[in-house]
């Protein structure tokens, strides 16, 4: 007779397949981004991204752009223990707060996003409304 007692606790502990998708980052009528294998955890949406902006198109796109390099400066500073006050993020109050952040998927669904997407190591995560 084989033992089995540990075999309860492995079943239990293995995670169940995540379903993953592709979809588009936008802010207002600007294409943002892609998000590649994103997936929801704990009412948290999680992906990577790969930037699309043409910051020299404009002073907004510019702003967008320099916001995800922000995000992911600040991570990089948090992480390393030089740094990482929440209130540096006040110079980005506007696009914070917007309530125009949303992700198209290939089928058309719009998700509204609640606050701005946290950019960090090349991925992101957001919640949604």
């Amino acid at each position: 007779m084989r033992d089995i007692t540990g075999a309860a606790s492995v079943i239990r502990n293995v995670r169940p397949l995540r379903t993953t998708m592709n979809l588009q980052l936008h802010y207002d009528k600007i294409y943002v981004g892609d998000i590649t294998d994103a997936f929801c955890d704990q009412a948290t949406w999680f992906g990577s991204f790969q930037s699309q902006l043409d910051f020299g198109a404009d002073v907004l796109h510019k702003r967008l752009h320099d916001f995800i390099v922000f995000c992911e400066d600040w991570h990089r500073r948090l992480v390393a223990g030089i740094g990482g006050d929440a209130s540096e993020f006040d110079q980005f109050r506007d696009l914070l707060t917007s309530g125009l952040w949303f992700t198209l998927s290939s089928d058309a669904a719009v998700s509204k996003i609640d606050e701005a997407p946290s950019f960090t190591g090349g991925e992101l995560s957001w919640r949604i409304v």
